[in-house]
């Protein structure tokens, strides 16, 4: 019998064998986009998000006033793949993937005094993060790095009357820089470093579609997302052209005026 669940996760540990099977440095994962949906003053945001494999994501934001949301955030998401010599001595070679990002925003948001039902704000993203590539046994050798992301991003979505379903679509259009990179192993890490010294800085469209379910104050999440890397080749660029992820979370958003009454 088909068994969605089981399908799913074996769609994604095959992704992700795939990726570390390709033997590539990683040099950035993308957090999911953040979605308040903010209606009022005194609106709070919580979200914390995991792909149940290789990344979580948690977020944290207010709105202060009316038409004014703030949100900050860290994701950190990793990868380690291991093989084993056949032939004597033995030796087991590992390569791992860590990477971490600071996510600030601030933004303007449309109150639901206008707007009753429909959602819509736009924010300024800011993403500071690095990455850390490792490779031990026959050959130890690190490449590591970091990068600064840019963007705007709008969110538009639909809030039932009775607060307890949301669904949205965001964009975050923005560009990336790299920089700061230490590698102790050029030869070793040879094609990656031609990728990333092609070109140090790229843009990029993250497109995020979002559902929510549960109460006024806690819902259940699910974000698809896909990543596309204006003008990127696979082989050559530190970015894959297109890249996708589905993030399962809980978010909190209550109102902190209204718990004081």
């Amino acid at each position: 019998m088909f068994n969605p669940l089981k399908s799913f996760k074996l769609f994604i540990a095959l992704s992700i064998l795939s990726l570390l099977s390709s033997c590539k440095a990683v040099f950035y994962t993308p957090n999911r986009n953040p979605i308040p949906l903010y209606k009022q003053k005194g609106d709070v945001y919580v979200d914390a998000s995991t792909n149940l494999f290789s990344k979580v994501d948690l977020t944290a934001g207010v709105a202060p006033v009316n038409g004014l949301g703030l949100y900050a955030g860290y994701n950190a998401s990793g990868y380690t793949s291991r093989t084993t010599t056949i032939d004597s001595p033995i030796i087991t070679n590992t390569k791992l993937y860590r990477g971490n990002m600071i996510n600030l925003g601030a933004g303007y948001f449309v109150p639901q005094d206008i707007s009753p039902n429909l959602r819509f704000e736009v924010f300024g993203d800011l993403g500071l993060g690095q990455f850390k590539n490792k490779s031990t046994g026959e050959t130890n050798a690190f490449f590591n790095g970091k990068y600064t992301r840019i963007g705007i991003m709008p969110n538009i979505g639909y809030t039932s009357s009775d607060q307890i379903f949301s669904i949205a679509y965001s964009l975050r259009a923005c560009n990336i820089r790299f920089h700061s990179a230490e590698i102790n192993n050029v030869p070793y890490y040879s094609d990656d470093y031609k990728r990333y010294s092609r070109k140090h800085d790229y843009n990029m469209m993250e497109h995020a579609v979002m559902a929510r379910v549960g109460t006024e104050a806690v819902k259940l999440q699910l974000q698809v997302a896909v990543q596309q890397n204006i003008g990127a080749d696979d082989y050559l660029d530190p970015l894959p052209p297109y890249n996708m992820s589905i993030n399962f979370g809980i978010v909190f958003t209550p109102n902190y005026l209204k718990a004081k009454q």
